[in-house]
């Protein structure tokens, strides 16, 4: 009896083990893909990508224009062009959606160029004081501050005032620095959520997780279910000279939607963080192996848009599963 007993539980041990594995990790098909918007528009090279409402907001960075497309209606409207002048850019990098306005930085100006999202007019230019990177995530909150990557300073996270620029203060915490190189902990991108801001950093695994004062609440270490980021580190790690030209990016693009962090991992592989409490990893999403992730973003009602760099190409897969 008591072996018939420790046969039962070892296997359920087992079955809820194995219940556990699949609920983490899904694999997706694409349901639709984009090359192009219409047969006389392509996109040279896709930076990041917005979806609200039906319409799809590409970063066409070496084009120097941010393209509106209206799925339904197939029409496109373009925003910007090459130029340092109000509305253009000096290439065209990630942009950001909230109080109803566009917000789409311009890189080596280091410049937000700001359009209403109701009729795509622009409204006004902004020196930010710091330097983008890119594909560097920012965020805008409700009274228009920004929360971006400190370029100088003893902390690593920028928040500034967009309409009063001289508002502005650094926030959160380094990480201890490389003794041989006195690099120290550089973040890439920047989120916000109910007050709190979530930041990840180019070479670091930990995702972390800060109070409105910059107070440290929580932190995950991505690489303790991650082989791949893992051994990225090693190779790092192992970089003689310590250059930081030399050292792989960790996470090249994420995104937050409502709760979620999509983060991509690897180059197929896309990790979900819930944010609302603790750091949490929930599960693991993995794409074609044809894919080779560039950029991200989920649309409000959990449609998943992936632009692969190797075909150029957008993907579309449903998330309600």
């Amino acid at each position: 009896m008591k072996i018939k007993t420790t046969i039962y539980i070892s296997c359920l041990i087992v079955l809820m083990h194995c219940g556990k594995e699949e609920l983490l990790t899904k694999k997706l098909s694409p349901f639709n893909k984009i090359c192009c918007l219409q047969d006389s528009i392509f996109w040279r090279s896709v930076e990041a990508l917005e979806y609200k409402n039906g319409i799809i907001y590409i970063s066409d960075i070496f084009n120097n224009r941010i393209l509106c497309y209206n799925e339904k209606e197939n029409k496109v409207i373009s925003l910007g062009r090459a130029g340092k002048g109000p509305g253009e850019f000096v290439y065209s990098s990630c942009t950001y959606i909230n109080n109803n306005k566009i917000y789409a930085a311009s890189l080596k100006e280091h410049k937000l160029n700001i359009y209403s999202l109701v009729n795509l007019k622009f409204i006004k230019k902004v020196k930010i004081p710091t330097r983008f990177i890119g594909l560097s995530r920012f965020a805008i909150d409700n009274l228009e501050y920004c929360y971006t990557t400190a370029y100088k300073g003893n902390k690593p996270i920028l928040k500034v005032n967009i309409n009063n620029t001289h508002d502005s203060t650094t926030l959160g915490s380094y990480e201890l620095k490389n003794e041989k190189s006195g690099q120290i902990r550089s973040e890439r991108h920047i989120f916000i959520y109910k007050n709190n801001i979530i930041s990840l950093p180019k070479f670091s695994s930990l995702v972390k997780k800060y109070n409105q004062n910059g107070i440290l609440i929580s932190e995950l270490d991505l690489s303790e279910k991650n082989n791949h980021i893992r051994d990225l580190i090693q190779k790092n790690k192992k970089n003689r000279n310590n250059n930081i030209r030399s050292r792989k990016i960790l996470f090249i693009d994420a995104y937050l939607s409502g709760k979620k962090l999509y983060i991509v991992s690897k180059k197929n592989m896309i990790d979900v963080i819930n944010i609302e409490d603790d750091l949490e990893l929930m599960k693991k999403i993995i794409l074609d192996k044809k894919i080779v992730l560039k950029s991200i973003c989920v649309s409000n009602n959990n449609i998943l848009l992936a632009h692969c760099a190797r075909s150029n190409c957008i993907y579309f897969y449903n998330l309600n599963y």
